[in-house]
């Protein structure tokens, strides 16, 4: 799983990301890896805005897409369909909670033998998810609010602690 902040104060890497991503997937594909055949590897993408303050969109527009897991070499059509928003309210956090939430709880790992989640943000992200927040999101009536302390835990468990952050700075 692999996920990064598309907000302003990104700047320019999340478009970066997205276009470097086919080098990267053959780079993978003519180098296999720690001996896991590159036919094995999948990869879900996703980028977060501020789901409290996205730049004046209305609270939660873009707050959170993601793909499906898919081979390397299929990547690229998710990778078109993400939206970069860009927006983000410059007040230090943004919503890399609801990432968090939504690959320790919405994401099925079966067959994983090595998962690992990759997060990318300049900003910390809010100490906690509002109930209203995990129900607009993702639905459901029996979501409370938790701890992003709680979710952040929950996640390090799922992914066996292959749970890796690249904090960029401005």
């Amino acid at each position: 799983f692999k996920i990064f902040d598309n907000t302003g104060s990104m700047g320019k890497l999340p478009k970066m990301i997205i276009d470097r991503l086919p080098n990267f997937v053959r780079q993978m594909t003519d180098h296999a890896y720690a001996g896991v055949p590159i036919e094995d590897v999948r990869l879900c993408p996703g980028v977060f805005g501020d789901y409290h303050d996205d730049g004046g969109r209305a609270p939660g527009a873009a707050a959170l897409q993601v793909g499906e897991f898919e081979r390397l070499r299929d990547l690229d059509r998710w990778m078109k369909k993400l939206w970069l928003v860009g927006g983000g309210g410059g007040g230090s956090r943004e919503s890399g909670e609801l990432a968090m939430y939504f690959a320790a709880y919405c994401i099925d790992l079966p067959d994983a033998e090595q998962p690992f989640c990759m997060l990318i943000t300049d900003e910390g992200c809010y100490e906690e998810i509002a109930a209203e927040t995990t129900r607009e999101v993702f639905g459901g009536q029996t979501r409370t609010a938790m701890s992003t302390a709680h979710v952040a835990a929950d996640l390090l468990k799922k992914f066996r602690g292959n749970v890796i952050l690249i904090h960029p700075k401005y």
